[in-house]
């Protein structure tokens, strides 16, 4: 049976190229373990519960992420401009069909497990450690962040924002904390001036498929500062693929 967040996170990966949390305002942190099925992820523990370290990159800047569903989300906006540097704006969208995402979020930035081959033989080695379990080994966190995800053709929304004039109105209503006024036929909808983890990539052990198997990387090339020399033969720390996000358990 279709669930009305397949079409989010299916159109987000291929958009974005990151997995997307749902409902869009889940709490994802790196270290999260857990299960996946049916395009979800659902937290059992952590990385730190379980007693493992792990060491995590700077946060690296990737600017304002923005997506729509082509050709079924309308925006229109209004604009005053009654206060001096700002632009008072109402704010329109209206969605042609089911299913149909809007996604704008502003000054995101990316961060990430790092020395994943040490994780890997840390995680080989745990003998309590769930074959199934997935890790959150990067998450994309955002500043102010609007999500709708229609639940019915014809589902509208309509805000009033007060944004600088180089800001969308939008991410303007979103920075000051200002809800949608209208709300009809929604799956989901996200509006937050302190931001979100709307999107994450996951890592699983799998058995290497020979000796000579190498660890997987996001860039498919291992830093030159991470020596891969010693980990176990039998399993890999891998990147989850979309199949496997989507599959059903």
């Amino acid at each position: 049976m279709k669930h009305l967040h397949d079409d989010y996170t299916r159109e987000i990966h291929t958009a974005l190229g990151y997995f997307a949390a749902w409902p869009p305002g889940a709490a994802i942190t790196l270290g999260d373990v857990g299960l996946v099925s049916g395009r979800r992820f659902r937290r059992k523990t952590s990385l730190t519960e379980l007693g493992v370290d792990f060491a995590v990159s700077s946060p690296t800047p990737i600017g304002d992420l923005e997506y729509a569903t082509k050709g079924s989300v309308d925006v229109s906006s209004t604009a005053g401009g009654e206060v001096p540097g700002t632009a008072a704006a109402k704010v329109l969208l209206n969605f042609s069909a089911s299913g149909a995402t809007f996604f704008q979020a502003s000054g995101c930035a990316t961060q990430t497990i790092v020395n994943l081959p040490a994780l890997g033989r840390v995680l080989t080695r745990k003998h309590e450690w769930n074959r199934r379990y997935v890790v959150i080994t990067e998450v994309v966190r955002s500043g102010p962040i609007v999500v709708l995800v229609s639940s019915e053709r014809g589902a509208t929304a309509e805000l009033h924002a007060s944004a600088t004039p180089t800001e969308s109105p939008l991410l303007g209503a979103a920075r000051t904390g200002l809800d949608f006024t209208v709300r009809k036929g929604f799956a989901a909808h996200l509006a937050s001036d302190s931001g979100a983890s709307p999107l994450f990539q996951a890592m699983s052990l799998r058995k290497r498929p020979n000796r000579g198997g190498t660890m997987e990387y996001r860039n498919e090339v291992p830093p030159e500062d991470q020596d891969t020399r010693d980990m176990p033969t039998g399993f890999v720390l891998r990147r989850l693929t979309w199949d496997e996000f989507a599959a059903e358990a």
